[in-house]
């Protein structure tokens, strides 16, 4: 039952781990009343509530379950790069193409929601084009930035560097791990003497450099699962990568967090439990219920769900946020296969 390896995670691991992280950051975003309208006020009319209290202790410490993503992200990339066949333009923009349209297609759905639905978020359509760039106006999607910096800078790099030799893969792979550390200051240096309202203020660097390192570590993880765990692989690799996490950690909790977890989810206890299923198709739907659930219960029904943000309300929040997810998944897919119909009949 113990005998478990941290570094080696299949693809139902993966999914069972983002069925966790998406859990945690309902969690962390519901009872941690981030960017809530009136928040103040209910977080001092509950504030000798010992249940509230608690759970919005523990949702301070789940900003984790973004470098829960990050890391499966960093691990998936090693496993694409080790079987890639395709040029790396060709593969950079399929990695590109299995979600950065699908997040245009979302962004584009709320702006037009807010046209014609109550919301105390104010989307104009500059902010719009904005966001999908990585220019942050929705608090929750500063991620998209980790995603088009890993896909457009970080794979292609990690891929080409594969290609050429072991010796140049490290190389360059300490090289991204120093452009993370420094990359931040930088920032710092280069908006010092910019407005608040300077769209480069706008940019979530701090918060994609702390999610990058959890990424090189998880590629350094499936590196040496795949070499073999031996002392040359730990020192080239994975220390400087576990070093960059520590630097740059939001927390330095976080990394033992998330070692329990991945623990956690290769004993076989929990592999033949009921709930693995459920996590299993929860990380199926998770980019989409990480891209809708604040919308439920922030940006348009706040008054219903804070009326009493009890785990009954949580729990309805997950349920609703699932449905949705599929609801959007398939209008998506109807979209996609109308478009293949119509480039078909137009070449006919």
């Amino acid at each position: 039952m113990f005998s478990v390896n941290l570094l080696n995670i299949n693809k139902t691991q993966s999914s069972i781990i983002k069925g966790f992280a998406i859990l945690i950051m309902i969690f962390h975003h519901f009872y941690g009343m981030y960017e809530i309208p009136d928040a103040n006020e209910i977080i001092d009319a509950l504030r000798d509530d010992s249940i509230f209290n608690l759970f919005r202790f523990f949702a301070k410490i789940g900003k984790f379950c973004v470098l829960l993503f990050a890391f499966v992200t960093g691990y998936g990339y090693f496993n694409i790069v080790k079987q890639e066949k395709l040029s790396i333009f060709k593969s950079t923009c399929t990695r590109l193409s299995n979600f950065y349209p699908f997040y245009v297609f979302i962004v584009v759905g709320i702006y037009l929601t807010m046209l014609f639905f109550p919301s105390w978020l104010k989307l104009t359509f500059e902010k719009a084009l904005l966001q999908c760039c990585g220019v942050l106006f929705i608090p929750d999607y500063w991620y998209i930035t980790v995603v088009l910096v890993g896909a457009l800078f970080y794979f292609p790099i990690l891929l080409y560097s594969y290609r050429k030799s072991e010796a140049w893969h490290i190389a360059c792979f300490w090289a991204l791990i120093i452009v993370n550390y420094f990359s931040y200051p930088l920032y710092n240096l280069l908006i010092s003497d910019c407005s608040e309202n300077n769209l480069l203020t706008c940019i979530p660097v701090k918060d994609t450099c702390v999610s990058i390192s959890y990424l090189l570590l998880g590629y350094a993880c499936g590196y040496i699962n795949e070499k073999g765990l031996n002392l040359k692989n730990t020192l080239i690799l994975g220390l400087p990568a576990l070093l960059n996490v520590q630097l740059l950690s939001w927390d330095n909790r976080y990394i033992l967090i998330i070692l329990s977890i991945l623990f956690l989810v290769q004993l076989k206890c929990i592999k033949s439990s009921f709930i693995t299923p459920t996590l299993v198709i929860l990380g199926k739907y998770s980019a989409c219920m990480w891209l809708n659930h604040r919308l439920i219960f922030g940006y348009w029904f706040s008054d219903t769900f804070y009326a009493i943000p009890s785990p009954l309300n949580y729990l309805i929040v997950i349920i609703f946020s699932f449905l949705l997810s599929i609801a959007i998944t398939k209008i998506w897919e109807s979209l996609k296969s109308l478009r293949k119909l119509i480039i078909a009949k137009m070449q006919y």
